[in-house]
């Protein structure tokens, strides 16, 4: 019988140690607990990667911190650079809404994490890289499947992709407040199992797209505000969309018909930028990211 979000229930994976086991319940708890290739690298560009954005005064985010996402004294980015030059195999678990499914993508084009999947695989034949996205998923459904979706694959990195789907009409997913603490109760559960969470933001939406643009901004910065806070790295692509978009690109030649899903082009973008980050492009030009405080955080509006 078809499991039902929170009330469903996902054995842990064979050999979870208790320890293991105490941690995710403890996080999870119950549902009353929750509250609210070479393509993906053809840009020769410093890429400045957090929060990249022109300022927009009406819309201000929070106070920004002094310091830049750290993980044990290394930034964010820096700790899956280690894991890449390393020699230990490593699973890489891909998920969260429709972007990342491909929802909107012709059949016989490539999603950007099977762009992303196929680098990893010419550099490291070892490393598997699942996707889990579904098309239509929110912040809370994810949270609810987080242990049958990511954690019993014991996952090294868990790259998130959640905000179009949270904006399409769901009524649970309607409060902004209750998308935050969801999103960092996901962060905490990847944590808890010794794996390193990557935010995403979402891409730029076409005018076509019949999405509440309000609320997807509003969904933008608290991706951006909770990567901040918790310091995990975030890969910005709202951000990016933006900026080039302001220097002369054509967004609408990037999505699909309806607007809010990216096509085979704008998925290229996505993958590229990524691969920049987590530094699998060869050339220092395109692989360039900023770490430091003042060039990722200067300036977190959303526009």
């Amino acid at each position: 019988m078809p499991h039902s979000g929170a009330d469903a229930h996902y054995p842990l994976v064979t050999g979870s140690s208790s320890r293991r086991r105490l941690m995710l319940f403890g996080l999870l708890g119950g549902a009353s607990e929750i509250q609210p290739d070479t393509e993906a690298c053809g840009e020769t560009e410093h890429l400045p990667v957090i929060f990249d954005e022109p300022p927009e005064p009406e819309i201000q985010d929070s106070e920004t911190a002094e310091t830049t996402s750290v993980i044990d004294g290394r930034t964010g980015f820096e700790a899956v650079q280690e894991l890449l030059a390393g020699t230990k195999p490593l699973t890489w678990v891909f998920t969260g809404d429709g972007v990342a499914a491909g929802e909107g993508l012709a059949v016989d084009r490539r999603s950007f994490v099977e762009i992303v999947a196929a680098q990893l695989r010419r550099r490291r034949r070892l490393d598997a890289v699942v996707n889990t996205a579904a098309a239509g998923e929110n912040a809370s459904g994810l949270l609810d499947d987080v242990e049958w979706r990511s954690l019993r694959l014991r996952p090294d990195v868990v790259v998130i992709m959640l905000g179009i789907g949270d904006v399409e009409g769901a009524a649970d997913s309607a409060d902004p407040g209750d998308f935050r603490t969801t999103l960092e109760r996901l962060v905490e559960c990847v944590r808890a199992d010794g794996a390193i969470p990557i935010l995403q933001t979402p891409n730029r939406v076409a005018e076509c797209s019949r999405l509440d643009i309000s609320e997807l901004r509003a969904r933008v910065r608290i991706i951006r505000e909770t990567a901040r806070d918790a310091s995990v790295p975030c890969i910005d692509h709202w951000g990016r969309w933006k900026r080039k978009e302001s220097q002369g690109a054509h967004i609408d030649e990037w999505l699909s018909p309806d607007g809010r899903h990216p096509n085979a082009l704008g998925h290229r973008q996505l993958a590229g930028l990524i691969s920049a980050c987590i530094g699998l492009c060869d050339d220092p030009k395109e692989a360039a990211v900023t770490n430091s405080a003042s060039d990722e955080l200067a300036d977190s509006s959303v526009g």
